[in-house]
């Protein structure tokens, strides 16, 4: 599974290039894996798809076209998210864990990927989407492994912003397929679901 922290980390940082997009979040992304030799001299190249006043999507993939890895990122302004009111809640599957992180681990992470987005560190910072979906991932790795292999995809929804010091409760629903999702309710409303199955 170090690789494929490994590949995600390298992914990240790769976006973290493109300028002007401070305060801006993750609304989704999508992220296929598929397992492979890592090459570190192979690092990710990030390209602009799109970008307008509310939205911008961006994708990271590897330079040789061996499709190691692929990533999909739509960002949004905060402006653009749902509300807590509009958020709904509907705790499904079996609770595994509790997810909280702190300041010190959150300025560990984006200085490790180079992510200078200040909502990661003013007053009531933001955690960011990837460091959510790296510790999932690692979470649930033996899941991962059993029902799927070691090729799969993610898809991940960001409904809400996951503050420092939230505690976020973690709920996994099985699918009829052989993969499952992943949902993080806090104080009762779901704040994301993570998608995890089998590649197309």
């Amino acid at each position: 599974m170090e690789k494929i922290r490994t590949l995600l980390t390298n992914m990240e940082s790769a976006i973290s290039k493109f300028q002007g997009f401070d305060g801006w979040m993750i609304g989704k992304c999508s992220i296929s894996i598929t397992t492979m030799k890592e090459n570190k001299e192979n690092l990710p190249q990030a390209l602009l798809l799109k970008k307008n006043d509310r939205l911008a999507v961006i994708q990271v993939k590897d330079r040789n076209q061996e499709k190691k890895g692929m990533l999909k990122l739509t960002l949004i302004k905060p402006c653009f998210l749902k509300s807590v009111n509009e958020s709904q809640t509907n705790k499904r599957g079996i609770p595994i864990r509790v997810l909280t992180f702190s300041q010190k681990q959150v300025n560990q992470f984006v200085a490790y990927v180079s992510d200078n987005n200040p909502i990661h560190k003013k007053e009531i910072a933001i955690v960011p989407g990837f460091m959510i979906v790296n510790e999932i991932v690692e979470l649930v790795q033996e899941n991962i492994y059993k029902k799927i292999g070691e090729d799969f995809e993610i898809k991940v929804r960001f409904l809400l912003p996951m503050k420092v010091g939230d505690v976020a409760e973690l709920w996994m629903e099985e699918q009829e397929s052989d993969g499952f999702c992943i949902y993080g309710i806090v104080m009762d409303s779901e704040i994301f679901n993570m998608w995890i199955d089998k590649k197309n």
